[in-house]
């Protein structure tokens, strides 16, 4: 059986550059899952859903971007 769950994964940082960063990272981390094993888990595909973009925070110190991303994956006995 497969799995897609759909992942927000939300980054916050001082400055714009560095939320920037961090999002790219977390992007590039999911898009090296597939084919991946990790325990019984194997990883098929990884989407981006909707890239990283700026989003509002109630922190005004804070800059805040978030990305949505689907997962394909399915458990190996």
């Amino acid at each position: 059986m497969l799995d897609r769950p759909i992942l927000d994964i939300d980054v916050y940082a001082a400055d714009r550059g560095t939320a920037q960063r961090l999002s790219e990272l977390a992007r590039h981390a999911l898009t090296r899952l597939p084919g991946q094993r990790i325990e019984n888990v194997v990883f098929g595909r990884a989407r981006t859903v909707v890239g990283p973009r700026q989003l509002p925070t109630a922190n005004p110190v804070l800059r805040r971007y978030s990305a949505n991303y689907e997962l394909l994956f399915h458990v190996q006995p």
